[in-house]
Order: structure tokens, then C-alpha cells, then sequence
């Protein structure tokens, strides 16, 4: 039977801490994986730790692959924060205990008191049908005060997906803009942004492990590398050994 004790060990996290990752939208894999960065982390009383993928990935029972692209989506949502030292094999994690930045869908609405999102929904929210039907509007109460302001609506933003996109792309050459407009072309033709960045992933670590005598071809463009749907590549990523990395992925 467990027993466990404080004593024989324990993580110090404060409960705000708690209540964030409670309440934000994190999907099993995601939770799983901040709790065992923190466990790393906070669990030996460091801020950051230098912490290999298999660790994860024999915590976690999934692959290397699916690991690094739970990381990355962790890192887009500024949970962790991830530094590569110099020979890019072993990566430092960090938990980003600012909750205010992460990037998820329910940690603003869900705290107590209206916060900057709070206000950005309220004010999203349709104008109500009194002010627009046929019926209330009439020739004795049409005024400037009464009549619903029209307000532009933003064309030229990046939406957030591509976003994403450009923030795991590992090679920012080429025009942002012309990325985006490419982009744009593809709507309805392109497949879940996760898959697309699951792809890159893919594709990175495919490059890592190229022996001495395997070709690996540069990083195209982001612009061309949307345009010719480089997502669709199959890579074949070969396994190395803890021996040929010299390093304990």
C-alpha cells in the first residue's frame, strides 16, 4: 500500500499556480507534461533543468516524436520556455509561472474579476436585434446618437494559426507578408494546424539525425514551403543510439 510522506520528498508550487492549470485548456498529454517538467524542476528546487525527451517519453508512455510536439505546443502557449545549448541535442526547460502570458482559451475567464480578455469578448459581442430591426427604426427616432457605429473590421492581421506556423518554422527568410498571402490561398485546402506542425517537427528531427553520407536538402522558404505543401513529405526519421549521440535523448 502507498504511503507517501512530505518528508521523504515534495514539490513546493503555490496554489495559484494550481488554479491556472486547473482552469486552463490543456489537453491530457499537455497537463501530463507540465506537471513532469515542474516535478523536475520545482521538485529539486531549481527554476530550470536540462531534462532528455526519453525522460518524458518513458513517464509518459509516447514517443520521442509526439513528445517534442507536445513540448512545442507548450512552448507556443508560453507554459515552457526552451533553450538549446550549443551542440542543439540537449534542450534546458523552464515553467513559466507568469500565468497572465500564457497563450490558452479558458484561464482569463475562468478567474475571478474581468481581465483584459474578459473586456476583448464583451466588447466582440453582437450588437443586440433592438437596434437593428425594421421595426425600431423609424423615421422619428433615426439620430446620429441611436444609429450602431460601424466598426472596421481588421483584413491585414496575421490570424492566429499562421502564427503558430511561424513561430515552430525554423527558418524565418523570405517575406512574412507573402508567407501569410500564401497562406490565405489555401483555406479549406490545408490540413489542421496541428498536423501541419507535427509535420515540422518531423522534419526537424529528420535533419538532426542525417548521418554523414544521408542528403538533406535546406529549408525552403516558409512562403515556398506552403506553396508546395511541404507538409505532405514523407521523411523516414532513422533511430540513434544513446552511444552514436553521445547524449541520453
Amino acid at each position: 500500500m502507498a504511503n507517501p510522506q512530505a518528508e521523504d520528498g515534495h514539490t513546493k508550487i503555490a496554489n495559484e499556480i494550481l488554479d491556472a492549470l486547473i482552469s486552463a485548456n490543456l489537453s491530457g498529454q499537455e497537463m501530463r507534461i507540465t506537471l513532469f517538467v515542474i516535478r523536475k524542476t520545482y521538485g529539486y528546487n531549481k527554476v530550470e533543468d536540462f531534462i532528455a525527451l526519453s525522460q518524458m517519453m518513458k513517464a509518459l508512455r509516447i514517443s520521442k516524436v509526439r513528445a517534442s510536439q507536445v513540448v512545442n505546443t507548450l512552448e507556443l502557449m508560453k507554459i515552457l520556455t526552451v533553450t538549446e545549448n550549443i551542440n542543439g541535442l540537449t534542450k534546458k526547460y523552464k515553467f513559466n509561472k507568469d500565468f497572465d502570458q500564457w497563450d490558452t482559451v479558458k484561464e482569463n475567464l475562468n478567474r475571478k474579476g474581468f481581465t483584459k480578455q474578459t473586456v476583448k469578448v464583451l466588447r466582440n459581442r453582437p450588437l443586440r436585434k433592438t437596434l437593428t430591426t425594421k421595426d425600431n427604426i423609424t423615421k422619428d427616432n433615426i439620430t446620429k446618437e441611436n444609429i450602431p457605429p460601424i466598426v472596421p473590421q481588421k483584413t491585414d492581421g496575421y490570424s492566429d494559426e499562421f502564427l503558430k506556423f511561424w513561430k515552430a518554422y525554423p527558418k524565418k527568410s523570405g517575406s512574412k507578408k507573402s508567407a501569410f498571402i500564401n497562406w490565405k490561398k489555401l483555406n479549406g485546402d490545408k490540413p489542421p494546424i496541428d498536423t501541419i506542425l507535427s509535420a515540422i517537427n518531423r522534419q526537424i528531427v529528420w535533419r538532426e539525425r542525417a548521418g554523414p553520407n544521408d542528403f538533406r536538402p535546406e529549408w525552403k522558404d516558409p512562403e515556398r514551403w506552403i506553396k508546395h505543401r511541404m507538409w505532405e513529405s514523407e521523411v523516414e526519421i532513422p533511430e540513434k543510439t544513446k552511444d552514436e549521440l553521445g547524449y541520453d535523448l
